[in-house]
């Protein structure tokens, strides 16, 4: 009766026992092994990119850049408000087709999108902080765009125009006064 592939085998390179499926791994990934020591070599002369440094294999940061100034990267505080949709024609505007986004607002009444928000973003060729509508598409690229008005309908419990109501109005006016200036270009109130 002949051995069965699954018994253990003393295996010729090696000193320790080894199942055969475990050897034949081996074997290839020392194939692979050896292939990709001539790839950077041969990369250059066929005009592909080499491969990737260690220091260049980090995770990457998101990169956001300004709409009004593409060259400059904007930092956000990393707080996001994700958008809600209520209705097929929001699933269609996305590149849905007809059928397929009445079935899923039908399976899901409020869709929340995890790859599209709200957040308030830095740019500081701008020197403000403004509302932007970011679209993800990978881990590292993103589409960033002024966020429109009628975007914040899609936002639950959330509108930035409107104050804060717990806060009385004594309290935003005072908070308004400090921020005013005069004709001349002073503050109203200036402690020195």
């Amino acid at each position: 009766m002949g051995r069965s592939c699954w018994r253990r085998r003393q295996s010729p390179d090696a000193k320790a026992p080894l199942y055969a499926h475990k050897r034949i791994k081996r074997v290839k990934k020392a194939q692979c092994r050896s292939s990709a020591r001539l790839i950077p070599a041969t990369a250059a002369t066929l005009g592909e990119t080499p491969r990737r440094s260690r220091r260049s294999r980090r995770p990457q940061r998101r990169q956001l850049c300004c709409p009004a100034h593409p060259e400059q990267r904007i930092e956000g505080n990393g707080k996001k408000y994700f958008l809600h949709l209520l209705t097929p024609e929001q699933l269609k505007a996305r590149g849905m087709a007809d059928k397929r986004a009445k079935l899923v607002i039908q399976a899901y009444p409020v869709l929340v999108l995890s790859n599209e928000w709200l957040e308030e973003l830095f740019c500081p060729a701008c020197s403000t902080s403004r509302w932007c509508h970011v679209t993800k598409h990978d881990r590292v690229e993103h589409t960033v765009r002024w966020a429109p008005r009628d975007l914040w309908e899609q936002v639950a419990h959330v509108d930035p125009v409107v104050a804060n109501p717990t806060v009385s109005e004594y309290t935003r006016r005072e908070a308004r006064r400090y921020r005013s200036k005069r004709s001349d270009g002073k503050r109203i109130y200036d402690p020195s």
